[in-house]
């Protein structure tokens, strides 16, 4: 999980640059248990994250998750060098995005390309 108070759009996609080759490795390729990247996109000054009381607890602004299970690892990865990721804003972090990613079964919001489905 990353956040992002200064986020940048590129087309309907957040592009990121947080990432190291070494952090994108650890994400990447196939794995037993599937990983994610969530980003959080939050408000540039941290007392603004969230607001709570006793009935709730509300984040600002949203987060959005990404699989990068298609992608290749990087050779000689770097802890210094960083990788451009690009995460669909499609990917919205919903109850039911969350709750499809759990179950091992998720698609773009729009449902035109499902990228991986686990079957029992």
């Amino acid at each position: 999980m990353k956040s992002w108070s200064v986020p940048q759009v590129d087309g309907n996609a957040w592009r990121f640059r947080g990432l190291t080759e070494k952090q994108f490795n650890i994400l990447a390729g196939p794995q037993t248990v599937p990983t994610f990247l969530f980003l959080v996109v939050v408000p540039p000054n941290p007392r603004n994250y969230t607001r709570a009381d006793a009935q709730r607890l509300q984040i600002h602004y949203a987060a959005y998750w990404v699989s990068f299970e298609d992608q290749p690892k990087f050779p000689d990865p770097s802890g210094d060098r960083h990788v451009p990721v690009t995460v669909p804003q499609e990917n919205l972090l919903t109850v039911d995005s969350l709750t499809a990613l759990c179950e091992g079964r998720f698609a773009s919001q729009d449902g035109a390309r499902v990228r991986f489905v686990r079957t029992p």
